[in-house]
């Protein structure tokens, strides 16, 4: 998710609408849960800062058995970015 904010923003997108099929990573960038692995912590804090330089972020929990195609590309491009790191 933080990659993906850094990578709209280098883009100068203004409006990002993040959909997601983890519950508690939506419920905790929108403030309804607490953070509360200490290791999580800086990923998170990263996460809010770099939202606050949007002018709208929409978050939207979507669940698994309808985010099959997202999934997907997804895996899709973290095989073809490890890929890229051993050439």
């Amino acid at each position: 998710v933080k990659k993906a904010f850094e990578i709209a923003l280098s883009q100068q997108v203004l409006s990002v609408h993040l959909k997601s099929d983890s519950q508690l990573l939506i419920r905790q960038l929108t403030g309804e849960y607490k953070v509360k692995s200490e290791g999580l912590m800086p990923l998170y804090l990263d996460c809010r800062s770099l939202v606050q330089k949007f002018k709208r972020v929409q978050f939207e929990h979507v669940r698994r058995e309808y985010n099959k195609r997202a999934d997907a590309l997804a895996n899709q491009a973290l095989d073809e970015a490890f890929q890229g790191s051993r050439d």
